[in-house]
């Protein structure tokens, strides 16, 4: 097994969305989706933002936030290893939104870049995992998660 990284460090957006009530093809388990037949998205169940605004947006601090991917492929198999972190105003009141029943939870992930470029995560069931952790001065969310495909590009808007 080889393991490789690269980042995509530009990010200003990050919407979560149930899987349940998404309809996408292929299956997440295809190896390397490069392209969608189909994506169907609802409305999104959180949305992080750097210079947030609106109900229910939580602001991230910064002009981006970088998504660290690790991949290790194994025989003809690729797994990737998705993770986040994004600095939250400790005064955030929408970061309140993120509550301890909603880690257990399933979700897809599309990641804006300052470009307008959309990528889908298309996370693996039960490999998603959401975590805060409050200091002082600032609150981080740390978001991890896992799929058999890379960044996939969306059309844009």
């Amino acid at each position: 097994m080889n393991c490789k990284e690269f980042f995509l460090n530009d990010i200003v957006a990050l919407a979560l969305y149930n899987p349940d009530k998404t309809t996408i093809s292929p299956p997440f388990n295809v190896d390397n989706i490069a392209k969608l037949d189909t994506l169907t998205l609802p409305s999104p169940f959180k949305q992080i933002k750097t210079n947030a605004s609106g109900d229910g947006v939580i602001e991230a601090l910064g002009d981006t936030f970088p998504c660290k991917v690790t991949y290790a492929k194994s025989n003809v198999r690729y797994l990737y290893t998705y993770n986040i972190e994004i600095t939250l105003s400790p005064n955030n009141k929408a970061s309140n939104l993120l509550h301890a029943s909603d880690y257990a939870d399933d979700f897809l992930m599309v990641a804006t870049t300052a470009e307008g470029k959309r990528y889908l995560i298309y996370t693996a069931p039960f490999t998603f995992d959401m975590n805060l952790v409050f200091e002082t001065a600032s609150t981080a969310l740390k978001i991890s998660a896992m799929s058999m495909s890379n960044f996939i590009p969306l059309p844009d808007e």
